[in-house]
């Protein structure tokens, strides 16, 4: 994400990883299916819905918070305008949220595949 002059395999490399890591949220609802009660199941994969969209709102603000509070930015002609340096502070963002996804990984329980039907 940081480094520049990529080449277009590298870049074909990266999204194909980005696809491949992120195609892993969908486990989380059988997950979440065995690590909860039969009569909770619904509530929890509800909320854990609710979580994920939630992201969709603390995000984006997020992001505009770090590009507006970043120092390099100029006014031109009455707007403002970001620099390169700017957007590159609010991308961090995504690695923040990748080494936090790492972390939380290595306190989920594994199951075992225990049906509970």
């Amino acid at each position: 994400m940081y480094v520049p002059g990529w080449s277009l395999p590298s870049i074909i490399g990266l999204f194909f990883l980005i696809g491949l890591v992120t195609s892993s949220q969908v486990l989380s609802y059988p997950l979440i299916a065995e690590l909860n009660p039969i009569y909770l199941t619904s509530t929890a994969v509800s909320i854990d819905s609710v979580c994920i969209m939630i992201s969709g709102f603390v995000v984006p603000p997020l992001f505009g918070w770090l590009m507006e509070h970043a120092s390099t930015h100029a006014m031109n002609a009455g707007m403002i305008v970001y620099s390169a340096s700017d957007f590159n502070l609010a991308m961090l963002i995504m690695p923040v949220a990748f080494i936090f996804g790492l972390i939380i990984t290595f306190f989920m329980r594994e199951t075992y595949c225990r049906s509970q039907a």
